[in-house]
């Protein structure tokens, strides 16, 4: 019997951002593309509503705090559990508790009820 030699397996993570494409309950992603993207079959695309969103984001941090609605302690902060991973906008103090911050933006989100199943999977995710 021959022995043929293969690639190393690389460990597959899965972040927040990911979890509604896993789950199939993305609107933008399915799960094959997901898997594409997490094994790098496919290269991560970038798009002008991403770049956009991260641009909102800070600016959505900053009016937050400035408007006293959050305090931060730490922003961008990295988490992982072995193959769970995610990197949460921030830790901070909302009405006297300590925090999960995630800023998400939407000109499409008028009440709680419109707040997309990607954006609460990545909330419950962290």
């Amino acid at each position: 019997m021959k022995l043929t030699q293969t690639k190393p397996i690389k460990l597959i993570s899965i972040g927040g951002s990911s979890i509604a494409a896993v789950l199939g309950l993305s609107r933008f992603t399915t799960p094959y593309q997901k898997w594409l993207l997490l094994t790098g079959r496919k290269s991560s695309e970038d798009s002008p509503s991403l770049r956009r969103g991260v641009i909102a984001e800070r600016f959505i941090s900053e009016y937050a705090v400035s408007e006293g609605l959050v305090s931060i302690y730490e922003s961008q902060k990295y988490i992982s559990f072995g193959a769970a991973n995610g990197t949460i906008d921030a830790i901070g103090d909302y009405q006297g508790e300590r925090v999960i911050i995630e800023f998400k933006s939407s000109a499409y989100i008028k009440a709680a009820d419109d707040v997309p199943n990607d954006y609460r999977l990545q909330c419950v995710w962290y």
